[in-house]
């Protein structure tokens, strides 16, 4: 897996957060980035990386790493993708590190376990996922992959959500020159939209605590300029579902890397924090966009 090092370019994301917010929103700046997350999004294929890091406030923390080639499907309803998600978590005294890897074709998801040290493996190789899988909460949201995989892709950029947007010193990605774009986001829109699962776990997968590896290091208390909303009121939750989050609580910040060539986004860099609850660092690296994607059904265990 690509790696990157996910607080590399936090000085400069945060380093000018106070500025953008007294600054008003310039309506060519949000065409620039709506335009480019529109061409990404309709790309045919493209490969993705992923990076993020969970602190909460009671000091647990959870690592996640995910790489994934999407491809859509032949009449371009749906996306096909291969990938993997690997977490590295802290339950109590054990910390554990699980792999679990997908592919999803033509509608039918598969999944392979042999990774996780979570115990409770269904059965080793890869198999379908049908039926009620509540069993496996580690599985996560297998009917929402693809979305997961496109991550940042889906923050709502557009007159109505974006709050304050400013330029950033350009920067180079892979040998490409690419254009920063700062961005704060209405968090109800964000809430309302397809993004909002970022302002859970950064993805779809379980919440758990959990602790970096090495080489992924987060920034000293002091270094972290956005200070959240002091007052938290989490909503009781609704039918069932997970509890309903308080905008008033809740602030985003992405930056968005587009490329100066090919104007597709090339990275996207976001810090979600919620008040007395956490805070989700994620960075997103895109690459290979209509690049040829073989993405074949597993063999499955019998």
């Amino acid at each position: 897996m690509k790696r990157i090092t996910i607080f590399a370019v936090l000085t400069l994301l945060l380093g000018g957060i106070s500025a953008s917010y007294a600054q008003s929103v310039d309506p060519a700046l949000v065409t620039a980035v709506t335009e480019a997350l529109d061409q990404t999004n309709a790309s045919t294929s493209l490969h993705v990386v992923t990076q993020s890091l969970i602190a909460g406030d009671n000091g647990g923390q959870q690592q996640r790493q995910a790489e994934w080639s999407l491809a859509q499907a032949a009449d371009g309803s749906a996306w096909n993708l291969s990938g993997s998600i690997t977490t590295i978590m802290q339950m109590g005294d054990t910390q554990m590190q699980n792999l679990i890897q997908y592919i999803v074709l033509d509608g039918v998801t598969y999944v392979n376990l042999d990774g996780s040290q979570l115990g409770q493996v269904a059965q080793p190789g890869w198999f379908e996922v049908t039926g009620d899988q509540s069993g496996m909460p580690m599985l996560g949201a297998t009917d929402s992959l693809a979305s997961q995989a496109l991550g940042g892709l889906q923050f709502p950029v557009n007159a109505e959500s974006v709050t304050a947007i400013s330029a950033l010193p350009d920067d180079t990605i892979d040998g490409q020159a690419v254009s920063v774009y700062q961005i704060s986001l209405d968090p109800q829109a964000v809430i309302d939209s397809a993004a909002s699962a970022l302002l859970v776990t950064g993805g779809g997968q379980p919440a758990m605590n959990g602790t970096p590896s090495a080489d992924f290091t987060p920034p000293a208390p002091g270094d972290r300029q956005i200070q959240p909303p002091t007052d938290r009121q989490i909503q009781p939750p609704q039918d069932g579902g997970r509890p309903a989050l308080d905008p008033s609580n809740v602030r985003v910040t992405i930056a968005v890397y587009i490329g100066q060539t090919d104007g597709f986004v090339h990275r996207i860099y976001s810090v979600v924090e919620m008040a007395n609850s956490m805070a989700i660092t994620t960075v997103t690296d895109f690459s290979a966009f209509n690049q040829p994607v073989e993405i074949a059904a597993p063999e499955v265990s019998s």
